[in-house]
């Protein structure tokens, strides 16, 4: 692949990448982030959407009924971090946290869809 340059010297975007995340800034985004493969393992679900959410209550609630519906001894959180974004975290990486994060992924790719695009990006890496 030939590295292409803009005119005024920065890295031209493949065009793929370009659509790619202008398509994200028009949806909902369920974001798989690894922070910490070690122990103890650290992983989150950003939930990031394309406007300010108006009713933030709406999405706190909606964890709170999900959250324990499984694995429910993974030890686990959700803050909203600005107006757009929430963040599900696992502070102590255990045997069910992936699976956990995974269902809750579902569920609100589920809850979300209907009136909204939802992409889910990123990968776990593998818990050491």
């Amino acid at each position: 692949m030939k590295s292409e340059f803009n005119k005024d010297g920065s890295l031209k975007l493949p065009e793929e990448l370009i659509k790619n995340k202008q398509e994200e800034s028009n949806s909902i985004v369920l974001r798989r982030i690894q922070i910490n493969t070690n122990h103890p393992a650290i992983a989150q679900v950003r939930i990031e959407f394309p406007r300010d959410v108006e009713n933030p209550e709406k999405i706190i609630n909606y964890y709170k009924q999900i959250k324990d519906e499984r694995f429910k001894s993974v030890d686990h959180t959700m803050k909203r971090v600005d107006k757009r974004t929430f963040v599900i975290e696992v502070k102590r990486g255990s045997k069910f946290m992936y699976s956990l994060l995974e269902y809750l992924i579902e569920c609100f790719e589920d809850k979300l869809k209907n009136k909204n695009k939802v992409i889910i990006t990123g990968v776990w890496d593998k818990f050491t």
